[in-house]
């Protein structure tokens, strides 16, 4: 399997330890603290580095003896990095701390089973007695099939017990790949120009015309071109597209100034090229514009999920909770502007059921949705309102009764809450309690 490197460590700088203070890359600008008292978390060691520069992301474990507990603290450049250094020997509480860089300490692993998570890389190094302090998953926002991980470990020995234990060994029908992590043997990734905003996407072209020469032609003029891709269109297809990546992300931004003119009799348009496959972006927005209730029946929307998600683990999901069969599931949508996937169903009755089981669940720490796509559409039309209107407003002076209707939240699906008050200490009123206050004359 290729190797394919984030983009935010493309720059690598060649001397690690001098003219550095640009750089944010991690392999440079991370430091591991050691014999923290057991009582650290996050917030208290952020506090006690927070002197040293800025700090990107906080790590706190315990160690495999569980005497005392690990930090991993990334900063936003080597230099303060290096300035937590001299808080090595210092006390947090009773405890002499270690503060050391951590550096030649990265695991490169892939070709492990689809359905793993966090959760399951660890206990992978901890079965054979090692500490994974930090594991990072690829965004699969932009490519949905990305399998890979990093893994932070304490030591170089570590990393080497690490390879010489894994590398090679099957889980779950698969064979493990465990590499050490090798910034400067990373290779292009082929979506670089998409990711880096270099690429554009034409739409509306005429198929007689179309070909590699006229379109270098016609678009050239805005800067130096990288390589044109015309997809496959079906014979007999009136429109077609086609993209185009420059080495530059200017030259596509000034490209953009085509768009709505005509080429070979026809007005195109132009636009930088989204970051997920497009034909699958085409059937999501389909399912997301679409009002007809019959359609709509088969699919449901789970909420909130990260782009680190695969479709994989998804599919493990509901498996296992909402008990169906791989055959019921049609196919998996990973929408990531929504923070959500969409689950096409075999039928109307999965749809039912896979709520039912489903919605309220905890998942990776965080209780998950589970609902029709006009749940996902109003949850997330509901959370971007920042200001909510009072959904009923009377002329008449508000009865006790009123004043303890606007205290009750309306619809948790929709999430939106009217401010609580004073009725709302009252008791909840009963089935009988609502009948003798209709029916009272």
């Amino acid at each position: 399997m290729e190797k394919k490197r984030p983009l935010e460590d493309e720059d690598i700088i060649e001397n690690k330890k001098l003219n550095s203070n640009t750089t944010s890359n991690r392999e440079v600008s991370t430091v591991l603290v050691k014999n923290l008292p057991k009582s650290s978390n996050q917030n208290k060691v952020k506090k006690f580095f927070q002197d040293c520069g800025d700090i990107r992301y906080v790590d706190v474990l315990d160690d495999l003896k569980k005497l005392s507990r690990l930090a991993r603290v990334e900063f936003e450049s080597h230099d303060a990095a290096l300035t937590a250094l001299t808080k090595t020997s210092k006390k947090v509480g009773n405890n002499e701390i270690e503060v050391s860089l951590l550096e030649n300490c990265t695991l490169w692993a892939t070709n492990f089973p689809p359905t793993y998570t966090i959760k399951d890389i660890k206990a992978l190094l901890k079965s054979v007695g090692l500490l994974a302090i930090s594991v990072r998953f690829p965004s699969l926002r932009y490519n949905a099939n990305r399998r890979f991980a990093y893994i932070d470990v304490p030591s170089n020995e570590d990393l080497q017990k690490a390879v010489d234990l894994l590398e090679g060994k099957e889980f779950e029908g698969y064979n493990l790949v465990m590499k050490k992590s090798n910034p400067s043997e990373k290779t292009r990734r082929t979506d670089a120009a998409t990711i880096e905003r270099r690429e554009i996407f034409i739409r509306n072209l005429d198929p007689q015309f179309l070909n590699k020469t006229t379109l270098k032609k016609a678009f050239e003029k805005f800067g130096d071109i990288e390589y044109i891709n015309i997809p496959t269109f079906v014979e007999g297809a009136r429109n077609c597209c086609a993209f185009i990546s420059y080495i530059t992300k200017d030259a596509a931004i000034k490209a953009l100034e085509a768009n709505k003119t005509e080429m070979n009799g026809r007005v195109i348009s132009i636009t930088l090229a989204d970051k997920k496959a497009y034909l699958e972006r085409q059937e999501v927005k389909k399912i997301l514009s679409s009002k007809n209730k019959d359609k709509l029946s088969a699919i449901i929307s789970l909420f909130p999920l990260t782009d680190k998600i695969s479709r994989d683990q998804i599919r493990a999901l509901l498996l296992e909770k909402a008990g169906i069969s791989d055959e019921d599931i049609m196919h998996i949508y990973c929408v990531s502007d929504y923070v959500c996937s969409l689950v096409i169903l075999k039928n109307t009755k999965l749809q039912a059921k896979c709520i039912m089981a489903m919605d309220g669940i905890n998942f990776q720490n965080k209780t998950l949705r589970c609902g029709t796509v006009f749940d996902l559409k109003n949850s997330h039309k509901s959370e971007s309102r920042v200001d909510v209107p009072n959904v009923i407003k009377k002329r008449r002076s508000p009865t006790s009764f009123d004043n303890h209707i606007n205290s009750i939240s309306q619809n948790e699906d929709n999430k939106i809450y009217t401010k609580p008050t004073q009725m709302a200490s009252r008791p909840v009123m009963s089935n009988d309690d609502f009948r003798n206050l209709f029916l009272k004359k």
